[in-house]
């Protein structure tokens, strides 16, 4: 980046970019397209997610100035990458207050969003190592990755941060969005851990069996016996019992 000397600004390849009171940068766009000029906010602070934001322009200016108004129109053809613009452009859903339409999430669950999509877009991607059009990824796809080789771990996170985003895809992403067709997990039930739970390996346990390990618990004397019986009882889990 470099200075410009008469307006005193801050640019960058494509415009120029703001600072507030704190110091924090916001990256705009501005150039001339097809006889248009356009002067718009990337509303990335960083550079990296900038450059994606002006790949996105660059490909479509008409099309990105609609996303960045909220409104709809782009193809349903449109590809959809796991770039770095579209994890920030999440992770700000998911920082949001509720009453602005986010999750309004802690910043530790952000932040492990945050890891887990970088996880995911480095696996979501074909033979050659380009990345898949978040579209044509199949459930096949996903559990590929979720089962191995090699295997992961905390494979119920790393389904449950790519259903949430497949799902905000869906229902809260301003602009281009996907259909339930298109979900590769819209149809997976309780975020299950791999492929056979998917396919309806029955997880229920007779209450007959709980009870005989309470009972057990409690003739020795366990305090666990007690926590089973509040746990069976109310559905809590474990942090809410603890």
């Amino acid at each position: 980046m470099a200075k410009d000397s008469k307006a005193q600004q801050t640019t960058w390849a494509g415009g120029y970019v703001r600072y507030d009171s704190k110091g924090k940068a916001t990256f705009y766009i501005r150039a001339m397209r097809g006889g248009v000029r356009y002067d718009l906010s990337t509303r990335a602070h960083d550079e990296r997610s900038a450059h994606d934001h002006l790949r996105r322009f660059d490909s479509d200016p008409v099309e990105y100035a609609a996303w960045l108004r909220g409104e709809g129109g782009a193809s349903s053809e449109t590809p959809i990458y796991l770039d770095q613009a579209l994890r920030d452009e999440f992770i700000a859903w998911s920082a949001a207050p509720k009453n602005e339409g986010g999750k309004e999430n802690t910043p530790e669950w952000q932040k492990y969003q945050r890891h887990e999509l970088e996880w995911w877009a480095v696996r979501l991607a074909d033979a050659k190592g380009h990345a898949l059009d978040l579209r044509k990824v199949a459930r096949e796809d996903v559990f590929r990755v979720l089962d191995g080789p090699p295997k992961v771990g905390g494979v119920r996170k790393k389904q449950a941060v790519l259903k949430s985003l497949y799902g905000w895809l869906r229902r809260h992403r301003r602009g281009v969005r996907i259909d339930a067709s298109e979900d590769p997990l819209a149809e997976v039930p309780n975020l299950p851990g791999g492929v056979a739970q998917a396919n309806g390996v029955d997880k229920y346990v007779p209450p007959a069996n709980v009870h005989a390990v309470i009972d057990d618990l409690v003739a020795r004397g366990s305090v666990y016996g007690h926590a089973l019986c509040v746990q069976a009882g109310t559905g809590w889990h474990v942090k809410e019992l603890l």
